[in-house]
């Protein structure tokens, strides 16, 4: 478990859920992020 900052730059790895995506920070740490917290920029 780990805490994401606004702004923090993250890779989709899977968004084939309907709620949820997993994203990888550039440290390599994988986890899973509500759809709605995030903004595809």
């Amino acid at each position: 478990m780990f805490i994401l900052h606004e702004g923090r730059k993250v890779f989709i790895k899977d968004d084939s859920m309907k709620d949820w995506k997993e994203i990888q920070l550039e440290d390599g740490n994988v986890g899973w992020v509500k759809k709605n917290d995030l903004e595809v920029i």
